[in-house]
């Protein structure tokens, strides 16, 4: 177990390396923050100087070095825009995305899983076609897509939730709501998939045989054996909730990270983006590390290998 979480460690630092270097590169190919900061008429020695003072002057390979030691020492650079901090620039919309992001991940762990339970249960029934329908239908549609339809529906039309903005808790209703439709249909389909292939297994023929009753079948004999594909789906949208709610929140204008990450790209705030792409490669790295080890305690079988 020790060596299993030594090589994953390993795997995760190297990750993170590398998408903090592929972002360091690509955003400096994206355009000149100093020309986003200044005035078009600015004379070049004041821009010159601007760059001088950020450091922005010297070759690419000087700064990555000088990024990676004052990363080393807990420095994750100053915004060219506001002068603050960009770690504490992140943090400070940190809460915002979880606001949305766990409620969203915990409604659609416990209603997808429970909907993908009922539906292998009912297999064939007209409960197990319409959850069936549902997952694929609300699965095909992009997140931003389904926004645009709650906004029009709910927000514009009939007029009962707020369409942007935190202002209230009425305002977490809709970006909650298209996250959960997202994430939700994707674990209900892998639940319904995992859970039919293990009520077909030998086992639960076995406990039928020896009269079980039909929920210990389910939740002590058939459920065991469908958990590795359910706990891949569960780390999977996790990640892609704290990672991927950027577009909703552009969308309804919520004060998270994303919504900062955008701004930031948009204006060529270098700090504030390499902060915000290195924070969350390292929980979507800590996530997915964290299910590799989840499938260990879940299967004896792999608690030998190093994968």
């Amino acid at each position: 177990m020790i060596a299993a979480v030594m090589v994953r460690f390993l795997r995760a630092v190297l990750t993170v390396w590398m998408v903090v270097t592929a972002v360091f590169v690509i955003i400096r190919l994206t355009g000149d923050p100093i020309r986003s900061l200044l005035p078009e008429n600015t004379p070049e020695q004041i821009v010159a100087q601007y760059r001088h003072r950020w450091g922005l002057d010297k070759p690419i390979v000087d700064q990555y070095w000088t990024y990676l030691s004052r990363l080393a020492h807990g420095d994750f650079g100053v915004s060219y825009f506001d002068a603050q901090g960009a770690l504490h620039s992140v943090l400070d919309k940190v809460p915002a995305t979880l606001d949305i992001a766990l409620p969203a991940f915990l409604i659609a762990a416990a209603g997808g899983s429970a909907l993908g339970v009922l539906a292998a249960v009912k297999r064939g029934s007209p409960v197990d076609r319409i959850v069936t329908t549902g997952a694929v239908a609300f699965a095909s549609f992009p997140p931003f897509l389904v926004g645009v339809i709650l906004v029009l529906v709910f927000g514009v039309k009939l007029k009962w939730l707020p369409t942007a903005g935190s202002s209230s808790m009425k305002s977490l209703i809709l970006p909650i709501v298209t996250l959960v439709l997202a994430s939700g249909s994707a674990i209900a389909r892998i639940t319904r998939a995992s859970m039919g292939s293990a009520l077909d297994l030998p086992c639960i023929t076995h406990a039928q045989a020896l009269r079980v009753s039909p929920r210990r079948q389910i939740f002590a004999h058939a459920l065991p054996n469908a958990m590795l594909p359910l706990l891949t789906v569960l780390g999977f949208q996790l990640a892609y909730l704290i990672a991927g709610s950027t577009v909703v929140e552009v969308l309804l204008a919520w004060p998270g990270v994303g919504r900062l990450f955008v701004q930031a790209a948009n204006q060529h705030d270098f700090a504030v983006v390499q902060c915000v792409v290195l924070l969350v490669t390292i929980s979507v790295v800590s996530v997915n590390a964290l299910t590799d080890l989840a499938y260990k305690a879940a299967d004896p079988r792999l608690r030998g290998t190093r994968r």
